[in-house]
């Protein structure tokens, strides 16, 4: 049986569950990694990366197609949006 946070199932440090069962979810198209202090996840195989920085709101056009060219590039690195 194959767990999201790589080990059987038990407590963290903090006390909390940190483990998923992929199988009984359907969550095998997801990768994760890291430590507790800094996960990281991927989907549909993609390889597993930390969470991305907050993206600024966009107040004039050029802001806001800069927020969104950072956001697509957010998701294709987690596998949400193909390459």
């Amino acid at each position: 049986m194959e767990y999201l946070s790589g080990s059987a199932p038990g407590k963290n440090a903090a006390g909390s569950y940190s483990w998923i069962n992929k199988n009984a979810l359907g969550l095998n198209g997801i990768t994760s990694g890291g430590t507790v202090a800094a996960p990281e996840i991927g989907f549909y195989a993609a390889s597993a990366v930390p969470q991305a920085a907050a993206i600024a709101d966009g107040t004039d056009p050029t802001s806001a197609q800069a927020a969104l060219n950072l956001l697509l590039a957010a998701m294709r690195a987690l596998g949400l949006i193909a390459t």
